[in-house]
């Protein structure tokens, strides 16, 4: 937290027109320091703040789901107290529906997956090297660039405007 911190402490100021948004992963261990997350927030210059239901798809968060999910009436709960707060900032809060649907992700491995119906497909790896790029950095990113934008038009093109 201390290096995300920082660098919002400064980006606006970098880039005046850079678009912000900070995604949390609401889930079991984090619902009841929200409030305290909320406050924190609010001291820096962002311009969205997306919060994403907990999603038990693949790895230890399926292996735990158990213990990390929170139940429906929790999450009525926090989205009812969250909806009608002012702030500078907008919060756009996704439940189980908009996260069943298909979306987009990079692993920590570097994966480049796309997740349907709680199934993922890996489409490649983002980790540059000659086994991937042949040498060739820039065209490479144009692809994946290409690719991840061919995925999001896929998934409905969500844009951040559109959410509440």
């Amino acid at each position: 937290y201390l290096q995300v911190s920082k660098i919002l402490k400064k980006i606006k100021d970098i880039n005046p027109d850079m678009i912000i948004q900070l995604n949390t992963v609401l889930f079991s261990g984090n619902i009841s320091r929200m409030n305290e997350l909320y406050e924190e927030i609010n001291k820096y210059n962002i311009d969205y703040w997306k919060i994403i239901r907990f999603l038990p798809i693949r790895g230890k968060a399926y292996a735990e789901k158990d213990v990390l999910a929170i139940t429906n009436e929790q999450f009525e709960n926090f989205v009812s107290q969250f909806n009608n707060r002012k702030q500078k900032f907008k919060i756009i809060i996704h439940g189980l529906t908009e996260m069943g649907k298909k979306h987009i992700i990079v692993l920590s491995s570097g994966k480049l997956i796309y997740s349907e119906k709680g199934q993922d497909v890996e489409v490649k790896s983002l980790i540059w090297g000659k086994e991937v790029n042949n040498g060739n950095t820039i065209d490479e990113m144009k692809n994946v660039l290409s690719l991840l934008l061919g995925l999001h038009n896929q998934a409905g093109g969500d844009s951040i405007d559109k959410s509440n």
